[in-house]
């Protein structure tokens, strides 16, 4: 069947358009066979901004790379917003050198820096990382309750000596 405007031939569902084995231009998914679902991986897919070094580098790679494709995302959420585009470019590249923002706050450079770890041996799964942050979360929350406490006891008159009395 021919298409009556272009000429060409018809590459509905029944044509051999991309998705046809016997299309010229037809590149078959390469999977090796027998391997279970959760050791597939997809090759160089998602942002290369957040890609790790194993990713960049075609190399194997398992669940760190996202391991360190959330210790970018961290960093974003806690330097953002950014003022243009650029900016943020330039912070997530230089943090995979270890090279931070001016004022990022020094716990959160750590677990940004443990995250993005170079050898994926050396970044932790997600659970020792949620317990890194609720450890750090509950140190901040009691260091706050302390500043408090400490900043209540000097409004209410504490710090001795009477005055207003007339001579």
């Amino acid at each position: 069947q021919q298409h009556a405007a272009a000429g060409a031939p018809h590459r509905g569902l029944g044509g051999r358009g991309p998705g046809d084995p016997r299309h010229p231009h037809h590149q078959p998914i390469h999977q090796p066979p027998h391997q279970p679902i959760h050791q597939q991986h997809t090759g160089n897919v998602g942002t290369s901004l957040y890609m790790s070094r194993e990713q960049e580098a075609g190399k194997g790679y398992d669940f760190k790379v996202d391991v360190f494709s959330t210790g970018l995302v961290a960093l974003e959420l806690v330097c953002s917003p950014f003022a243009t585009q650029m900016e943020r470019y330039v912070t997530l590249r230089d943090v995979r050198e270890s090279v931070f923002p001016e004022g990022t706050h020094p716990h959160a450079a750590a677990l940004v820096r443990w995250l993005t770890a170079a050898q994926p041996s050396r970044r932790p799964t997600a659970r020792e990382a949620m317990k890194a942050v609720e450890l750090w979360l509950e140190a901040a929350a009691a260091a706050r309750a302390v500043a408090e406490k400490e900043t209540a006891g000097g409004k209410d008159g504490g710090g001795g000596g009477g005055g207003g009395g007339q001579a």
